[in-house]
């Protein structure tokens, strides 16, 4: 597709501000174009691609890390916690610590009927 170098800049860069100007140059085409071939292939905007990368790392990152809601926060590259929580909640359905909270009642209802 004449978006990979887009696709694989967004997904390196995710935790960083981004500018949809410097991934179409990267394509060789302008930035209305590369809008539009998203929406076409992928249904969606580069930003909304690129968050929706950053809820999938942040979902991991809740999942396997011990790191706090803060720290994911910060390390994805959101401004504030509330920021990362509302976009969360409106990516994922649930806020970040409920996501958490669901994970671990999962495991131990699991560990439960394993064992």
């Amino acid at each position: 597709s004449r978006i990979m170098p887009a696709l694989k800049y967004i997904e390196e860069h995710c935790n960083e501000k981004i500018k949809v100007r410097d991934a179409a140059r990267l394509c060789f085409i302008s930035e209305s174009q590369l809008r539009r071939i998203f929406e076409k292939e992928l249904g969606m905007s580069p930003i909304e691609y690129k968050n929706q990368r950053r809820m999938l790392l942040a979902m991991n990152m809740l999942k396997f890390s011990h790191s706090g809601v803060g720290e994911i926060a910060s390390s994805l590259g959101f401004e504030s916690v509330y920021v990362f929580s509302r976009v969360f909640k409106k990516h994922v359905g649930v806020s970040p610590t409920d996501f958490r909270k669901n994970i671990e009642f999962l495991r131990k209802k699991k560990l439960k009927n394993d064992g």
